[in-house]
């Protein structure tokens, strides 16, 4: 596209007489919009490229492009990162008792609940299926276990499916802090994914709707 605008420029340079002909303005201003709307369509796309269909959240490319990003800043600042991994309790017994569309439906209720109980800076993501993430920047354990605590009561509804109630559905979450022990901030990360992975199914262990720390 810039490319484009160069060419212009160096015709009108070549050919002064042409380019202040109307035609030519004309040409050259409509190319304008067609590039601009390009453009458009080019960032929409790489948009929805990080956004999940049902929920609307950021998906798991978001997630990984955002979790590399916050690593590095936390590791060059020193300051502290934590993730939060929420994994639905049951959603497989709601899907074969009411339906997938009744599971879709706790998925959009718990993506929004999400959404409202986490602060401006901190970001939500659908990780894949019955599990969500959540960016917590400038964050130590305990401030994520406040954030955590306020998702657990959000979640913990019962929900309606056309004619059908069922519920409540909770969540089991997994708390874990950025520990970057001299290692590459990409190192780091993955490390902090697998902590916080292992709290959260630890949580599930013990019976649901529970949040544990991941404990070193």
């Amino acid at each position: 596209m810039m490319q484009m605008l160069r060419d212009f420029e160096n015709f009108e340079k070549k050919h002064p007489h042409v380019a202040e002909t109307g035609e030519y303005q004309t040409l050259k201003k409509r190319t304008g919009i067609y590039i601009t709307e390009a453009r458009d369509i080019v960032l929409e796309q790489r948009k929805l490229a990080r956004v999940d269909d049902l929920t609307s959240l950021r998906n798991r490319k978001a997630f990984s492009e955002d979790l590399f990003r916050e690593a590095d800043r936390a590791i060059r600042h020193k300051h502290p990162l934590s993730l939060i991994f929420s994994d639905i309790d049951k959603l497989k017994r709601v899907n074969g008792t009411y339906g997938h569309g009744a599971g879709d439906t706790a998925l959009k209720y718990i993506s929004s609940a999400l959404r409202e109980s986490v602060r401006m800076a901190d970001m939500v993501y659908r990780w894949g299926g019955d599990e969500f993430a959540v960016i917590l920047p400038e964050t130590d354990a305990g401030g994520a276990r406040e954030i955590a605590c306020r998702i657990r009561k959000a979640t913990d509804h019962v929900y309606q499916y056309r004619s059908h109630k069922f519920g409540p559905v909770t969540v089991s979450q997994g708390i874990a802090m950025l520990q970057p022990n001299g290692e590459p901030y990409t190192s780091a990360a993955v490390e902090l994914v697998e902590n916080a992975d292992k709290a959260s199914r630890g949580a599930k262990k013990a019976g649901g709707n529970r949040i544990r720390v991941y404990r070193a």
